[in-house]
């Protein structure tokens, strides 16, 4: 093969190299005076904002809420505890006479159907609905503050047991103990108070009365604390196991029991004129009568 053939060959050899490695996928340098067109359609990452720190997440599960307990006695606290929905809760007392703390609502002696209102952090609210049943002689006393003071008034003793126990002098001064002070008279306060009962110096009532102005009732029912007309609740609560009406605290006023103060005054008021007295404390009432027809009173 002479010089003329073998170049001409080499030369298809290039052309045939350079134009498979073009239209097979290869890459070649742009002419300097060729610009390199942008592909037009090109591909957008997806992206995401990240959630802002603190922000509460939904959950699949539905909000329920379930009672510390279904039969609910007036004077006890009931607890709501709550599952599903999304935290954080709130909790609203949307009808009731006790006071919610949190999610505790404090019953008070009235029997009443309360119902709270529960809401979570995405905005789902339930309605929970709790029956409440006034009891007589409750173990509890519910202070303005919403605190509970239990009655102990010694091992198995209620205030229904000094009711259908022996009616004796010394029987009545423990139960005066357990109904005011919340809490059982000792031995020597037991003998000291029948002892100025039995001469005569002082009547089941007068020993009632005594109770409420000593300085454990101030302490126990934080008397100082309380504004007069929540102290005339405590009062009502302690003695007949509920609250004042309207009428009654205005009595208390008009029927110049406010010279004696709110406690003593309204031990007073209650003894000497409402009418639920005589029901709801026979055995004092015939205690005071029985004393004061041995004295000649």
């Amino acid at each position: 093969m002479n010089n003329l053939t073998r170049s001409t060959c080499l030369i298809l050899v290039c052309l045939v190299y350079v134009i498979c490695f073009q239209n097979c996928g290869g890459t070649a340098s742009a002419p300097a005076d060729q610009a390199i067109l942008a592909p037009s359609n090109p591909i957008t990452a997806l992206t995401t904002a990240p959630t802002p720190a603190g922000t509460p997440l939904p959950t699949d599960t539905a909000l329920s809420v379930n009672l510390s307990s279904n039969q609910v006695l007036g004077g006890q606290p009931v607890t709501l505890t709550v599952s599903g929905g999304t935290p954080p809760y709130q909790y609203n007392l949307a009808k009731g006479a006790g006071k919610l703390t949190s999610n505790t609502y404090q019953t008070t002696f009235v029997s009443e159907l309360a119902v709270i209102q529960v809401i979570d952090a995405m905005m789902e609210a339930v309605n929970v609905s709790i029956p409440v049943v006034a009891v007589s002689n409750p173990a509890y006393t519910i202070l303005p503050n919403g605190t509970a003071v239990v009655r102990n008034c010694g091992p198995g003793v209620t205030l229904e047991s000094f009711a259908t126990g022996p009616q004796n002098v010394n029987a009545l001064i423990a139960y005066d103990y357990c109904l005011v002070l919340s809490r059982a008279a000792t031995s020597s306060e037991i003998s000291m108070q029948a002892g100025r009962i039995n001469s005569g110096g002082d009547s089941p009532y007068n020993i009632l009365q005594l109770l409420v102005q000593t300085s454990e009732f101030s302490t126990t029912y934080g008397v100082a604390q309380n504004t007069d007309s929540q102290n005339q609740q405590v009062v009502f609560n302690l003695l007949l196991f509920r609250n004042p009406t309207v009428t009654e605290l205005a009595n208390y006023t008009t029927d110049g029991y406010t010279s004696f103060g709110p406690v003593l005054g309204t031990a007073l008021q209650i003894m000497d004129e409402v009418s639920d007295w005589n029901t709801v404390q026979p055995q004092e009432v015939k205690a005071n009568n029985q004393y004061f027809a041995a004295v000649g009173g």
